[in-house]
């Protein structure tokens, strides 16, 4: 079983430095490691705590083939609520009489837009599995009163910890994953692809998918939003483990942990929330700019199209970075917290 591969499937793993030798045993004596995401084997190699949380994950001791289990049954699973979503739309809205074509086509795009919106609450479900696994983590009083006499360093443990709540979390993701993967999949093929296909053979429209720049536009919004939206759940999981961490580990806070815990998750999501209000603000707003002046530019409209594609791109490039950048420092921050709030005195 290769311990480094299937922590790949895990998580995207940072790369380490070619000096970095696990055979030391110094990774956890001094006061390291600096990166918080690191292979499965050098974890349980370095770290006699992670590996009893290793090895207590029954649904680990498998390797690769239950790696790949959990994963085909998560997009299995989403696409088994995806089809269950789509009949449900096809028998309860769907208009008498109306073409086949069509009904299935309003009702797949219909479908995944419920898919999307019940990922958000899947992802709320992984932030809570999170703060349980966080509270899990640190509970044990005497071991962590031992695990002080120890060796181990300090961010040792806590990096410890860490890794042991985004194990727990990782199947949540996935989940989160696929829901968002199926839905915007689904989404943009049925709104930009079969519903105006369907419109267009059943009901004589001249209408296509990307008819218009106003709908080019849309197609690209929608495309640049959906590809961050999905790649967002993997990224989350590495800053909401150790936001909880650092919430579970304020023992002498004046509120309980648990309190803590939730409202530092309350304020994640409203902060989340109005981004995205931002980020939507300024998409609508650079696409009524540049629908206007598409429409009233003398450039070619294969020329157009070509200069589009390169902004769409690079707009989805932007969004990214900031989100992906935005939870590499949640990570960071938050597990310098949980240390300070761990370690700290009283």
């Amino acid at each position: 079983m290769n311990a480094a591969s299937i922590f790949d499937r895990l998580a995207v793993s940072l790369p380490r430095p070619s000096s970095f030798n696990p055979a030391a045993n110094r990774f956890f004596i001094e006061d390291q490691p600096v990166d918080p995401i690191l292979p499965l084997g050098f974890l349980i190699a370095g770290s006699p705590l992670f590996a009893r949380y290793a090895a207590g994950a029954r649904w680990l001791r498998g390797g690769e083939r239950a790696m790949r289990r959990v994963w085909w049954a998560g997009l299995l699973g989403a696409v088994g609520v995806y089809a269950a979503l789509v009949l449900y739309a096809a028998l309860r809205g769907g208009q008498p009489g109306a073409p086949t074509a069509l009904l299935l086509a309003e009702a797949g795009e219909s479908a995944a837009g419920l898919l999307l919106i019940l990922s958000l609450g899947a992802a709320l479900l992984l932030d809570f599995a999170c703060l349980n696994a966080a509270f899990r983590a640190l509970e044990q009083g005497a071991v962590n009163d031992l695990l002080r006499l120890s060796r181990v360093s300090n961010r040792g443990i806590i990096v410890s910890h860490y890794a042991a709540v985004r194990l727990t979390g990782w199947r949540w993701m996935i989940a989160v994953f696929h829901l968002r993967l199926v839905g915007a999949a689904a989404l943009v093929a049925c709104r930009f692809v079969f519903l105006p296909l369907a419109e267009h053979l059943t009901l004589g429209s001249a209408s296509s998918g990307l008819n218009g720049f106003d709908q080019m536009i849309e197609y690209a919004i929608t495309l640049c939003l959906g590809v961050v939206f999905v790649l967002e759940a993997r990224w989350r999981l590495d800053g909401v483990s150790a936001r909880t961490l650092a919430a579970s580990a304020r023992r002498h806070a004046d509120l309980p942990p648990v309190f803590v815990g939730m409202f530092s998750l309350l304020r994640l999501w409203i902060v989340q929330i109005v981004a995205l209000g931002v980020i939507l603000f300024f998409l609508i707003a650079l696409s009524l700019v540049t629908i206007n002046f598409l429409e009233n530019s003398p450039l070619p409209a294969a020329l157009q199209i070509a200069l589009a594609t390169p902004c769409a791109l690079g707009i989805t490039f932007l969004l990214r970075f900031f989100v992906r950048r935005h939870y590499s420092i949640m990570t960071a921050r938050e597990l310098l917290r949980a240390e300070r709030a761990a370690f700290g005195p009283p």
